[in-house]
């Protein structure tokens, strides 16, 4: 079980509470379980954009055709020396969906759902196809903590298939390699030998803002 921070915990109940199931998913699960502290944290709910905006009203839309919500919790700080500094927490909250076919990287049709178990299916890797709920308990369809345990990245559906329906996976496998030790799983590695090319045609600042989180990595040798 992933011990939530008491802000997202909170948000977790506020949904609960009003008839919605909410997990937390992603990445943070994965630090979690890998024994890191996440300072972003990604939920997932069957409440609709409309709902979310009525359960939050303080919540900045981050995409409304996705139906995804922020929550801050940002404190500003000063040090003795009179340097400032932020320190906290931010949540963002996303309706439960299922993606259909993808262009350019991005997915043509999104169709919301009312199920955890019919979300995690569209995300890239087994790692970051875990959802964890105080009340609800850890769903984990394939083997996401096995893989975290042995410390591999895995794809969920075909490698292949993955990468060429959007190339940004594979700098993702590779961040998650440069940050926490991680390594490449045989058919994910090799099929992004075979498909790195694709990574041309992406928007240079996605192409920039993951090779940069990748060469400070910790583990970037």
């Amino acid at each position: 079980m992933v011990k939530l921070p008491k802000e997202v915990l909170k948000i977790v109940n506020t949904l609960e509470q009003n008839g919605f199931p909410a997990y937390a998913v992603g990445g943070c699960v994965r630090d979690s379980i890998a024994g890191k502290q996440p300072i972003d944290w990604d939920l997932a709910t069957s409440a609709n954009l409309e709902e979310l905006k009525s359960l939050f009203p303080e919540a900045k839309v981050l995409n409304e055709k996705l139906s995804v919500v922020r929550l801050e919790f940002i404190t500003e700080y000063e040090d003795e020396e009179g340097d400032k500094y932020e320190d906290g927490i931010i949540a963002d909250i996303a309706t439960f969906r299922k993606e259909g076919e993808y262009s350019g990287g991005k997915p043509v049709e999104v169709e919301f759902v009312t199920s955890v178990e019919e979300d995690l299916p569209r995300r890239d890797f087994t790692v970051n196809a875990i959802a964890d709920s105080p009340g609800r308990g850890i769903v984990d369809p394939y083997g996401g903590r096995d893989d975290i345990k042995n410390k591999l990245i895995r794809t969920i559906q075909n490698p292949d298939e993955s990468f060429k329906e959007d190339p940004i996976r594979m700098l993702r496998a590779i961040t998650v390699c440069a940050e926490s030790d991680f390594d490449l799983q045989k058919d994910t590695f090799e099929a992004i030998c075979k498909n790195y090319k694709l990574i041309e045609g992406l928007d240079i600042k996605k192409v920039r803002n993951a090779l940069m989180r990748i060469l400070s990595g910790e583990y970037a040798g």
